[in-house]
């Protein structure tokens, strides 16, 4: 698109503007000093002799010389004066910069101008294969890094491109401490960070980097645990290149170099929380040499950062962990092309899922048996991230206490009774340390298993579980239930049996109304609401029939009940 948007707008050429602002001052000059033009022409073809008496003529080239020479001096000062104020920088060296890059886009042997954006070149592809000077717009979020390109003069090597790389190329004495900790190989190549960067002759854009927070996810990868089960997950990681590293803070809780942890501090009560060990044991191993040689007069003072940089720039610029991210990429063997820095995380993580799950039971993962245990969730994902957190780029603080004691837990935070000691970087050989990237977040989803039949065993034996549990709530109850109904069926019939002596023994009534009274008994207790509710069927259906019988001609009222179309006599 942008390259048809250059072919449509024939002005947005800069040979267009060149071309067509070095025809105008001509246009202009000719036209201002006409006379003073046919005079030279003339003389120049023979046509007119030179009197050198002739003040007229005297006067013409002594106005054209000035003229000239006055056009290039003023064009030169123009220049310059523009050039001040075409890009927002104030060092000289800069402005001198700009303008010399400037009389190299009127000459035609400027270099590249090249824009970053969150990590992307916009650009023309011609320039960039373009090795003369140039500059690159790198935006707050994007660092660059450039390398010398060696071309072949001869008996000798040179820098650049062409003739203008041969006759602008001046030699320059290395700083003292410049690319340290840089292969020898690659002492040509440099970092630059945020803002305008000025390229110089026989530098090219060796690649970009964007130091915002990088996230990146693989879904559905695949893991066999240690019991044979085929799981899936979705792995991601979130890293930067543009953040400080993670600081901990850490301290001896014994005498060995093991002995390592690191500190948790409950910020609200100031007190030391707890302990975890955290650490490989190789940066256990770094910081306990750390401290066995440490002198105070070994620490070399910290380069304060620059107020403008910490100010205007969001991100942290460390060119030094920018060049490893660039030059660390790996090259993919069958497509034969680099691999971008930013792959290389989710791969570590992918790796280290592949290592944890398949030292692992599914069901020690999950212990279905333990209703509140979850090792899953627990332990096993924050170890993950862990072990992700210490491949990346990490700091230590080591703290002890003033008077040569461990830390203990549940001991008062008090700073002025523990001695810090200077910030350290880890430096041990970790394959996302050695690129410069921190690794800020690290994790994966449910695991999955391929089979279906897995997850309802674990299911059924879940339910199983908790119907057990829910079973033997139950039975409690239903044992509370028996002997509710147990003890009012005994007190019924205790007071049956006490209700029935009383008529039987009665020496006042005859067997006839004995048995009257019996039967009415009988009944008074059937109607009652909760003996109904307890009483079968066919017992009811057995009183309403010997109720006819012994009193069918009697007036009649309604069984209450289950039987409201049966009516039995009054009494």
């Amino acid at each position: 698109m942008p390259g048809m948007l250059t072919q449509k707008y024939f002005y947005r050429q800069p040979r267009f503007w060149r071309w067509g602002i070095s025809v105008a001052l001509v246009t202009l000059l000719i036209w201002a000093f006409w006379s003073e033009l046919s005079f030279l022409w003339l003389w120049l073809t023979g046509q007119h002799t030179l009197q050198f008496n002739d003040l007229a003529q005297l006067r013409n080239l002594l106005v054209l010389g000035v003229t000239i020479i006055g056009f290039f001096v003023m064009l030169h000062f123009s220049m310059m004066f523009v050039s001040q104020f075409v890009l927002p920088v104030s060092d000289p060296a800069d402005r001198r910069r700009v303008f010399e890059r400037l009389l190299m886009y009127f000459n035609g042997f400027h270099g590249p101008a090249v824009f970053i954006k969150e990590g992307n070149e916009i650009a023309k592809p011609e320039e960039l294969r373009s090795s003369r000077p140039g500059l690159a717009f790198v935006d707050l979020s994007s660092a660059v890094v450039l390398e010398k390109q060696y071309f072949s003069g001869g008996s000798r090597t040179i820098f650049g491109a062409g003739i203008p790389g041969m006759l602008f190329q001046r030699p320059k004495r290395k700083p003292a401490g410049a690319g340290a900790g840089i292969p020898s190989k690659y002492q040509n190549a440099r970092a630059a960070g945020p803002g305008i960067v000025f390229t110089g002759f026989g530098e090219r854009l060796r690649g970009t980097v964007s130091l915002r927070r990088q996230f990146r996810l693989r879904p559905n990868v695949k893991g066999i645990t240690r019991d044979g089960f085929e799981v899936f997950s979705h792995v991601f990681t979130l890293f930067s290149l543009g953040e400080p590293p993670e600081v901990l803070l850490v301290t001896y809780t014994g005498d060995s170099l093991e002995s390592i942890q690191v500190v948790q501090i409950d910020t609200k009560n100031m007190v030391v929380k707890g302990f975890s060990d955290e650490l490989d044991l190789e940066d256990k191993i770094e910081i306990h040499r750390y401290l066995q040689g440490y002198t105070p007069e070994s620490q070399s003072p910290e380069e304060p950062a620059p107020k403008s940089e910490a100010v205007q720039a969001p991100y942290t610029f460390d060119a030094q962990r920018v060049f490893n991210a660039v030059y660390g990429n790996a090259r993919v063997i069958r497509e034969g092309v680099m691999e971008e820095w930013t792959e290389l995380p989710l791969k570590v993580a992918v790796e280290a899922y592949h290592d944890m799950v398949s030292v692992e039971n599914y069901d020690n993962l999950y212990q279905p048996g333990e209703p509140v245990k979850f090792p899953f969730r627990d332990e096993f994902r924050p170890r993950f991230a862990r072990r992700m957190r210490n491949q990346g780029v990490l700091s230590y603080q080591v703290v002890l206490r003033a008077d040569g004691k461990p830390l203990a837990k549940d001991e008062p935070w008090d700073e002025n009774q523990l001695d810090f000691y200077p910030v350290q970087a880890l430096r041990t050989s970790k394959i996302l340390r050695d690129r410069g990237i921190r690794l800020i977040a690290a994790g994966f989803a449910e695991l999955r298993p391929s089979n279906e039949a897995v997850l309802q065993q674990r299911f059924d034996h879940w339910r199983a579980r908790w119907q057990r549990e829910s079973d033997l709530t139950l039975a409690a109850y239903d044992y509370q239930e028996m002997q509710v109904r147990s003890h009012a069926r005994a007190q019924a019939q205790k007071d049956m049996v006490l209700t029935l002596s009383k008529l039987i023994n009665s020496k006042e009534i005859s067997r006839e109304a004995v048995a009257m009274r019996v039967f009415q008994a009988m009944e008074a207790f059937a109607q009652e609401p909760q003996t109904e509710k307890l009483l079968p069927k066919e017992t009811l259906n057995a009183l309403w029939s010997l109720h006819e019988w012994l009193l069918p001609s009697e007036g009649k009222r309604s069984y209450p009940s289950e039987h409201p179309q049966k009516e039995f006599p009054l009494e």
